[in-house]
Parts: C-alpha cells; structure tokens; sequence
C-alpha cells in the first residue's frame, strides 16, 4: 500500500485548473520526482497534497487518511513535512527559533529533537542564535528542510530544493537529501534540474501541461535522453 495516493487529481487555484486528473502514488522509503518543463504544474501538485491549492475533484489519500481539502495544519499534523520553493524561513527569528516553529505542536524531547537535526546540519549548528538573514542561500535551504523533518514526519515533500543554489551548495544539499532518505524517509522531490533529481529518485513523473506525460524508474529515464527530448520538447523520433 502507498503511503501517498493522488487519484484522478483536477485542481488549480480560484478558477484556473492546473492539473487535469493526474495519477501519483508515493510508497515508503522512496524518493520520487516529479520533473517537468516550466510550468507544468509540479508546484501545483506539492501545494495540492499540503492544501495550498483548490481541489476541483479526485482525492488525495495519505498513510490511510483521505487528506482532500483538510486544512494544511491538520495535514501536517498527520505527518506531511513540506519545504516550499520561496519565503521558507523566518529571516528576523534565529536559526533555534526557526526550529521551533517546526514542533510548535509537540512539546516532547524538545531539546533532543533540536540537538539531532543540527548534528546532521553542522552548517547551521554554530549559528543556531543568529538571525537566519546572515546565512548563505544553502544554508537556508539546509535550515528549511531542517525545519520540516525536526517533527519526524512520514513524507518529506521538497519543492525545488536547489533552486537558485551554487552548484557546490545544490551538492551539499543533495547530499543530505541522500542521508535523510538513509533515515528511512520517504520523499516527494519537485525539482526543475532534470538530472539532478533523476540521479537521486528511485521513479519519476514528468508532467506535461498538467498532465502525467511518464511514469518509471528514474535512472531508466536518466539513461534515455532521446525519450526525455521527447517528453520536454515534443521531438519525433
């Protein structure tokens, strides 16, 4: 049984529909990506499952849980880490505090929670009291996905982990996505680098105008580039 089920999934936001009833299913312990050209919607997908889009029709299935239309606290609640692509850290709170906000609804083995993901990000464990503003791009991002497995969740979802990162931090960071699954997470990856997310990912999506265009296995993607030309630019072949 997946973990995570989208079923025949319209949704968009206020009258525009972006997703026209794509499939998707996340089983535990994988990491999946979902690629695609710009604007094909795989935002939209993240911001369906954690209720930050309008769900027009079809259903969203979480760890046995309809999850469609739940208010994104109660989603979170059940064990839905997310990181959004833009504005994913509080700059004027500290590094701690940022952590903080992360377990605003546990209040158990607080210190021990803390103490574990900044052991696995050294990089922002000596500037846990300075505001997150003084920190690189990466290092945000690393405080962002900190932030959202310092819960424990069930499901890391990551919208455009890299973006905009250079291309030493987008290793680093990838590394770490690389140790969290190691953990025994399971991870939803949005990812505009193509490569980059098939080389992690263990099976694909790509989508196309809204639609699933591919389902399979990343790296069998990943040594295609004639399909993937196919897929992303409409080539005959």
């Amino acid at each position: 049984m997946a973990l995570l089920n989208l079923e025949r999934l319209h949704s968009g936001y206020g009258k525009m529909e972006v997703l026209h009833g794509i499939d998707l299913e996340v089983r535990r312990g994988e990491i999946v990506a979902i690629i695609g050209p710009n604007g094909a919607g795989k935002s939209t997908v993240s911001n369906s499952i954690v209720g930050m889009a309008d769900v027009f029709s079809g259903r969203i299935t979480f760890d046995g849980f309809d999850i469609t239309g739940m208010p994104t606290h109660k989603i979170v609640d059940l064990g839905i880490g997310y990181t959004p692509q833009l504005n994913n850290v509080f700059q004027s709170l500290s590094v701690r505090e940022n952590l903080e906000l992360g377990l605003f609804n546990l209040k158990d083995d607080v210190e021990g929670r803390i103490k574990r993901v900044l052991e696995l990000f050294p990089e922002i464990r000596d500037k846990a009291g300075r505001p997150a503003r003084v920190l690189s791009g990466g290092e945000r991002q690393m405080l962002a996905v900190a932030r959202a497995i310092i819960s424990e969740p069930k499901l890391l979802i990551l919208d455009e982990p890299t973006a905009a990162l250079s291309p030493k931090a987008a290793q680093s960071l990838v590394k770490k996505i690389l140790e969290i699954r190691e953990m025994g997470l399971t991870i939803l990856l949005v990812e505009q680098n193509v490569r980059r997310a098939l080389g992690l990912a263990d099976r694909a999506y790509v989508l196309v105008g809204g639609k699933i265009a591919y389902e399979g296995d990343a790296k069998k993607l990943l040594g295609d580039p004639l399909l993937l030309e196919r897929l992303f630019f409409g080539v005959n072949a």
